[in-house]
């Protein structure tokens, strides 16, 4: 009767494969399993039963190629079977998952910055869309591009470095072009919103990065100058310093 007990505990999060360790998409339950297995049939509103991970004792399944229509709504029953040479049921008990919708329920990764440039008076940024468990037939991941399409969108939040003024812009695509105030320092990240869904819109924010300024002019030759002479101390001290033990040592 203790495979009667089964309690399912959810699908894991919409993670791309860079933050990944082991399956894509896991469905997960309890508890672990003694004398009897466990199979997974899932189901959509628009999909047939099939069958995951036949009689396994793990209590974790990969689903991902069992949920390719990302707009349909799955159901999972985990199914308890006694092992051969043990009482058998007439009818295996099973457990019955949440439904799952995955186009709405999935927790976006984090968008990355690939490039950036700052020339005068404008700060361009290019994202790089997070990866998705979903592969094309050649074996390569899609990104969140490939699945939301327009419902995706990013923001871009920048500010003045050591400031605490905070501005952002959005887009549809993958690239920023913003005005701001020329010789200025500015800081940034981006962040993805599903722009359909109600609950769960936003993805993780990316790693933030800081734009840095360079001067040519005189000014830009003698901070170069005083860092120069400054290392050649250093050297100079740290070479004296080694004639001094010697001369101890002798």
């Amino acid at each position: 009767l203790v495979a009667r007990e089964t309690t399912v505990l959810n699908y894991k999060r919409f993670r791309s494969p860079r933050e990944r360790r082991g399956t894509s998409f896991p469905h997960s339950w309890q508890p672990v399993p003694t004398n009897y297995v466990y199979t997974v049939k899932i189901s959509g509103i628009n999909s047939n039963w099939e069958k995951a991970c036949v009689h396994t004792k793990e209590t974790e399944c990969d689903v991902t190629d069992k949920l390719e229509k990302v707009k349909d709504t799955y159901t999972a029953h985990i199914v308890s079977e006694m092992l051969s040479g043990t009482e058998k049921f007439e009818e295996p008990p099973y457990a019955i998952s949440p439904k799952f919708t995955p186009y709405n329920q999935t927790t976006i990764g984090k968008p990355g910055i690939q490039t950036y440039e700052l020339t005068d008076s404008k700060l361009k940024v290019l994202v790089e869309d997070p990866l998705t468990p979903y592969r094309f037939p050649n074996k390569t991941f899609k990104s969140i591009r490939e699945i939301f399409k327009n419902d995706l969108e990013y923001t871009l939040y920048y500010w003045k470095d050591l400031s605490t003024g905070k501005k952002e812009a959005t887009t549809k695509s993958n690239q920023f072009e913003i005005s701001i105030d020329k010789g200025e320092n500015y800081c940034f990240y981006v962040q993805a919103t599903i722009l359909s869904r109600r609950e769960n819109r936003k993805s993780q924010e990316s790693n933030m990065n800081c734009t840095r300024h360079w001067e040519d002019g005189p000014a830009g030759t003698y901070l170069v100058k005083q860092v120069n002479r400054l290392v050649f101390s250093c050297c100079l001290l740290h070479f004296q310093q080694k004639i001094l033990i010697l001369c101890m040592k002798h």
